[in-house]
């Protein structure tokens, strides 16, 4: 049996219990408001995040194609404007260097055959000494025959058969010192006819032909190397006034040979004959 402090007792605990569930059921709307609000942040924060990444990736996309482009015009100017002026520049070192290797190699051997050239030179004018020595021995040596033909003339008309003997035997002696000196005098001339003179022909005129030959390549060579010197503005313009020379004599060849019965003209070298026809 229930008393009436139990009773009291449950209905205050049913009062209670009414009075919890009311405040629930009010807050249900507040947190399911809060709940899609936080899911609306939570969508709105994926979706700026995937366009970020977006914007990120194409932002990357566009740095990276503005590299490659500046890698390849980068690539295209080392390629075709640095490289081919490098090559250049190598070539005309190399055609530097080759043009002064050959300028050194011919001064070289124009020195050595300056030097030939000299030593000829003194060579020839010592065999000249030596053969005039040998010329100067022979008319003694002659001289002295002659004066022992004499005496010997005159020992024949005496009848000096001692004198003649004498006489005959100093020839004798003239005639294989003359023979001596002759055999000894004629490899100096032939040396000396090897050698020649600067005129030629002979080994001296082929040393300094060959020296001048060296020295004007070397003078080539070195107006290669260096084409704005002053020597190499002589020699291109004493070239260019040689070729009009030689274009103006042909011209004048030309014009007198193609009028027949007045003159005809041949140019050899920068020398004009003209004959009369």
């Amino acid at each position: 049996m229930i008393s009436k402090q139990d009773e009291h007792t449950a209905a205050e605990v049913a009062a209670q219990d009414e009075d919890q569930a009311a405040a629930g059921a009010g807050n249900v709307p507040d947190d399911l408001a809060a709940a899609q609000q936080r899911l609306a942040e939570a969508r709105a924060e994926a979706e700026q995040a995937r366009t970020q990444a977006d914007e990120v990736e194409a932002m990357g996309e566009a740095e990276a194609a503005r590299i490659r482009q500046e890698t390849r015009t980068e690539a295209q100017r080392l390629r075709w404007t640095v490289a081919p002026a490098a090559d250049r520049k190598a070539e005309a070192e190399q055609l530097f260097i080759g043009h002064v290797t050959e300028a050194r190699n011919r001064d070289t051997q124009a020195r050595q055959e300056a030097e030939t050239a000299q030593g000829l030179a003194a060579e020839h004018d010592s065999l000249l000494e030596q053969i005039a020595a040998k010329d100067e021995k022979l008319a003694e040596l002659g001289q002295q025959r002659q004066d022992a033909h004499g005496s010997l003339s005159a020992a024949e008309e005496q009848v000096n058969v001692a004198a003649i003997q004498d006489a005959a035997a100093l020839i004798a002696t003239l005639d294989r010192a003359m023979a001596a000196v002759t055999r000894q005098r004629e490899p100096l001339q032939a040396r000396l006819t090897a050698i020649g003179d600067q005129d030629g022909p002979g080994l001296l005129y082929d040393a300094l032909r060959a020296f001048r030959a060296h020295s004007e390549a070397s003078r080539k060579a070195v107006n290669l190397a260096f084409p704005d010197s002053e020597q190499a503005r002589r020699a291109r313009a004493l070239a260019e006034f040689q070729s009009a020379l030689e274009g103006n004599l042909a011209r004048i060849a030309e014009e007198a040979n193609a009028r027949p019965g007045q003159t005809s003209v041949q140019h050899v070298g920068n020398t004009a004959l003209v004959q009369r026809r």
